[in-house]
């Protein structure tokens, strides 16, 4: 049988309940001062607010109707769709290296989690800040951090799927580890061989990958394996890299076929059907068809 509760009970509840909505509220006055002041480089002014006590990890919240403060959405930032961000965070997704540099000194924490599950290493990868996110890491961001979010990427896995080389660079010299499995199981030569196109950066990192012990025969969840991705010339060439080290045998007929084929007459499967050119036409054979290449989703 449910106990019922006195007057005095529910008074000293709602009590409790109304002073910690006022704490949030006042909390999140308080980071938005905080805000404005960084944003607009008033140095002297963040200096008296963090003074007063403003908890420098807990997220703005970026919608006013979620419980933000008036004006919050000015805070948003490009290429997110983040509903909240940690001062650190908004100020390595801005690029601004110098305020990373006072916030951490001040003691931001450099893994505190925001909108997500994402951390402030996390928002300059995807910002592209990459003096900012090697700071971050060198000033102990985790190289194996995973978003809690979607398929459970790793930093590796977005850094290898965004082409940016350097954080690719970073992150195998601070140990990421190269066969971790997202939720479906890919790993990030999984996300390199869908890229498309697959440039001269993508080249590279593939390379790195295996050269760091990436397992091109490792399998999704579905039963597909990192290599089967690979259909251009250039991704041939680094699966050449992974033979000449370690066993490619699990490799489909088709697959190994297609290699073959495109090294004999330039990126075309006997398979391809070809436009019948006039002999004294000079220009090259193209395909009907031209094969399509998967992009992942994130």
């Amino acid at each position: 049988m449910a106990k019922q509760i006195t007057s005095v009970e529910w008074d000293r509840l709602k009590k409790s309940v109304d002073n910690h909505d006022a704490h949030m509220r006042g909390q999140q006055q308080a980071l938005f001062r905080l805000f404005q002041a960084i944003k607009a480089r008033q140095d002297k002014i963040a200096e008296d607010i963090l003074e007063k006590g403003v908890a420098l990890d807990v997220p703005l919240i970026l919608e006013e109707s979620q419980g933000g403060v008036p004006k919050c959405e000015s805070f948003q930032m490009p290429r997110t769709s983040l509903k909240n961000v940690t001062i650190l965070g908004w100020a390595s997704a801005n690029g601004r290296l110098d305020q990373v540099d006072w916030l951490v000194k001040k003691g931001a924490s450099v893994s505190a989690p925001f909108g997500g599950g994402r951390d402030s290493a996390w928002v300059a990868m995807e910002s592209r800040e990459f003096k900012v996110f090697s700071r971050l890491l060198a000033l102990g961001a985790p190289p194996n951090f995973r978003i809690n979010q979607d398929r459970h990427v790793t930093r590796l896995m977005c850094a290898t799927y965004l082409s940016e080389l350097d954080m690719v660079k970073v992150l195998l010299n601070k140990k990421a580890r190269v066969n971790d499995c997202d939720k479906t199981g890919r790993t990030a030569l999984h996300y390199n061989f869908e890229r498309n196109p697959y440039g001269v950066d993508d080249v590279e990192i593939g390379t790195l990958l295996i050269d760091w012990g990436g397992n091109a025969n490792a399998e999704d969840l579905d039963g597909v394996p990192a290599h089967a991705l690979a259909q251009s010339v250039e991704q041939s060439a680094v699966l050449h890299k992974f033979e000449a080290t370690q066993d490619l045998s699990a490799v489909s007929p088709s697959v190994t076929e297609i290699i073959q084929q495109r090294e004999l007459d330039g990126a075309m499967s006997e398979a391809d059907p070809i436009i019948n050119l006039d002999p004294a036409d000079p220009g090259l054979p193209q395909l009907k068809n031209p094969p399509i290449l998967k992009t992942p989703r994130f």
